[in-house]
């Protein structure tokens, strides 16, 4: 699984502690060995919390 080097430079520059999160999720995504429904549905999951980042985003910049 690749990272986004550009952005995650971006965000530890204020949000150190996301990177690390990210860096941990990833590797052990990697190495995981889950069943494929558990895996499918852990996906889902974390699909759901970008979207809620995404709102989130969406909603600070109409704000502005």
């Amino acid at each position: 699984m690749e990272t986004d080097t550009l952005l995650f430079t971006t965000i530890a520059q204020s949000c150190p502690g996301i990177v690390r999160t990210l860096t941990l999720l990833i590797r052990e995504l990697t190495e995981a060995d889950l069943e494929p429904a558990t895996m499918r549905m852990l996906g889902e999951r974390i699909q759901r919390i970008g979207e809620a980042v995404s709102a989130h985003a969406k909603r600070s910049t109409w704000d502005e």
